[in-house]
């Protein structure tokens, strides 16, 4: 049988570590099809004997908010973006896929996270938007008094993932407060999310600025500073 001939099809079967828990291996297993050019089907196991396996956290934006983040970024052309949260850094690929979409000289997103994942290394934030991300290893509110954050003024956008506590959000819009451009819109994730029934009922009462929720998968609340 010429292999060449035959267009193999793979579906791959995903088995993820508790959600709940940092961390974890997440292993593929693949059925897959070849079709020969009269019609004839065969299954092959195109892995054997061999499992992927790899590290996993399910702590993450889902695709569709990644895609969101892009449009919201491009649409609104920020020229400096703070992010709280960067964990493996997906959203801060969105962010930064959104600035080089508006394509503003010198804007940057400045994404801080208590553990280094290394983004600019592991391959999360690619060679081309790479001059657009600034990751700062520490842990907030702390590093917010010190370099380089203390000194950092001009955020006209901010995406907050990391403190979903209602003392810990509250710290963060404070320091946005002082740290901000004129307009700044706030996007603070896990806003409706079963796990933090705090942050939804502290939303429910929030009047400081406009502000909006959206039924995402963990819900997402916006802010309109200004």
């Amino acid at each position: 049988m010429n292999l060449a001939s035959n267009r193999l099809q793979v579906e791959a079967k995903f088995k993820m570590p508790n959600p709940m828990e940092d961390g974890g291996v997440i292993k593929v297993e693949l059925d897959a099809t070849m079709k020969s050019p009269e019609g004839k089907t065969w299954q092959v196991d195109p892995i054997f004997p061999e499992v992927f396996e790899a590290p996993a956290s399910a702590w993450g934006i889902d695709e569709g908010f990644a895609q969101m983040l892009v449009g919201m970024v491009a649409a609104l052309q920020p020229q400096l973006v703070l992010e709280t949260g960067t964990n493996r850094g997906r959203s801060t690929r969105a962010i930064a896929e959104g600035l080089a979409f508006a394509g503003n000289e010198g804007s940057k997103v400045v994404t801080v996270d208590r553990t280094d994942h290394k983004i600019l290394e592991s391959g999360a934030i690619y060679e081309e938007i790479a001059k657009y991300v600034t990751p700062v290893i520490g842990h907030t509110p702390k590093m917010f008094a010190e370099d380089p954050l203390d000194s950092i003024q001009g955020f006209d956008f901010a995406f907050l993932d990391g403190d979903h506590s209602p003392d810990g959000i509250l710290i963060e819009l404070d320091y946005l407060e002082t740290h901000r451009a004129e307009q700044c819109t706030v996007v603070i994730d896990n806003t409706i999310d079963s796990g933090w029934p705090e942050l939804k009922k502290f939303f429910e009462g929030y009047a400081d600025y406009p502000c909006v929720n959206f039924p995402t998968m963990s819900g997402t609340t916006i802010i309109q500073m200004r």
